[in-house]
């Protein structure tokens, strides 16, 4: 059922069967941009009935109610914002929408607006510094189980030990889970790193918690969206030594492949022969690291592999 202005009247003189009634609840409460809607249709309908007796309604005075109402609700906000000016960060105290649906009520977002680090701290005592243009999403009170927080852009996150409840960061692309720790996450479009300063980090896929590496002091790891892979090693180590955490190809094309491994580890590769772009590669990849995965698809091919400052050729002899 499409959800309009005269369902949405209906709804509001009671003249809805229950079934309308319910799709029309869940219409109001599944979107932010449907509720504000429904709210001022619902004040435009308080203004216009108090006004019943009169049949010259007076849209103006109803406007500027609106305006008042709306101003009010600004400067609530620019109150909650001054008790955090010392952290320079913006609360917003209705929230976002985000991939994990949390109900808006109670949900409050930290963004830092400006272009120095800040440090803000959460319920718990957790510290977190976040960097220019970036956001933590959360609860105002965690629940009895868990800490989780949504970041968006990148932050150091300096925990406080709960061992009854695990304190989650999800971002778009992944989910990090700790007990008491301290670690930095930064976050692209197709891409997730972490660097582990103390403590434990299991760090998985959003969508697939079997992809997921155990991450320990000193260790990094980089979550890659496309193809959707882990590779973790030591931080003081070139990303090309990373392990990949598991890769299985079918049938699958060699200049294919080679794509993905640029992607996973910021690698040019170039293949150099005849019809070498079509050669196929069947084989599954775990703890192994760029240089290792190649020199394994040379041998099975009865390829030769080079490599410089620039990139790494695989060459039909």
């Amino acid at each position: 059922m499409k959800v309009n202005t005269e369902v949405l009247t209906d709804y509001l003189n009671g003249k809805c069967d229950e079934k309308t009634k319910i799709e029309v609840k869940n219409w109001i409460e599944n979107d932010e941009k449907n509720r504000k809607y429904y709210e001022e249709l619902r004040f435009y309908r308080e203004c216009d009935h108090s006004k019943s007796i009169d049949l010259n309604i007076d849209i103006d005075s109803a406007y500027n109610k609106l305006v008042a109402k709306k101003k009010a609700q600004k400067k609530m906000l620019f109150r909650r914002f001054m008790r955090y000016a010392a952290a320079a960060v913006v609360i917003v105290s209705i929230g976002l929408v985000s991939q994990l649906n949390w109900p808006q009520k109670n949900t409050e977002v930290l963004a830092n607006l400006e272009q120095d680090s800040k440090e803000v701290y959460l319920p718990d005592g957790s510290r977190i510094v976040l960097q220019q243009s970036s956001s933590i999403e959360f609860h105002q009170e965690f629940n009895e189980k868990k800490r989780e927080v949504i970041l968006k852009g990148e932050a150091f996150f300096e925990i406080a030990k709960d061992k009854q409840r695990p304190f989650i960061v999800n971002t778009a692309l992944t989910k990090t889970t700790v007990l008491g720790t301290s670690f930095h996450i930064s976050e692209t479009t197709n891409r997730t790193l972490i660097d582990v300063t103390t403590g434990i980090v299991d760090f998985s896929d959003l969508n697939k918690s079997s992809n997921h590496v155990r991450l320990v002091k000193g260790q990094s790891a980089h979550f890659v969206k496309n193809p959707s892979v882990i590779i973790s090693g030591i931080s003081s180590q070139p990303t090309k030594n990373f392990a990949i955490n598991y890769l299985e190809y079918k049938n699958e094309k060699l200049e294919q492949i080679c794509k993905n491994l640029q992607e996973i580890y910021n690698t040019k590769i170039q293949l150099e022969g005849e019809n070498i772009e079509s050669l196929q590669v069947s084989g599954i990849f775990e703890n192994q690291n760029l240089m290792q995965i190649l020199e394994s698809i040379a041998f099975s091919l009865n390829l030769t592999i080079t490599s410089n400052k620039e990139y790494i050729l695989l060459k039909i002899p």
